[in-house]
């Protein structure tokens, strides 16, 4: 006949769950005997390793907002011609790279011929 597993938690949660239940100023001995009158097995160093563990998560910051990108129509102001935003658009679409470079190609044609 097989035998039957043993349950080795009590029936009302973790023992994670019950450290973190009892009051942070509780000692840790204090703690590992409660724990000890509610059926759980553990020790002063787990009561030490959950605690931090909480305190680490604690003092996480929280992550930045996902950065959206921004049209080009954002860039454009009143003050632009329609010329400076034929401009920006057309960069937008070939990308800040190749924009540069064609502009710089340009201005090399430019200045070669003035």
């Amino acid at each position: 006949m097989p035998r039957k597993p043993k349950n080795r938690s009590p029936k009302f949660g973790s023992a994670s769950a019950f450290i973190r239940a009892q009051q942070r100023t509780t000692p840790a001995k204090d703690v590992v005997a409660a724990a000890a009158k509610a059926g759980f097995k553990i020790v002063e160093q787990r009561v030490y390793n959950v605690r931090s563990a909480d305190a680490a998560k604690r003092k996480t910051k929280p992550k930045a907002p996902p950065r959206t990108a921004r049209s080009s129509s954002a860039v454009l102001r009143s003050d632009l011609t329609a010329a400076d935003a034929a401009l920006i658009h057309a960069a937008a679409e070939v990308g800040l790279v190749r924009a540069r470079e064609l502009l710089a190609r340009l201005e090399r044609a430019l200045g070669s011929a003035a």
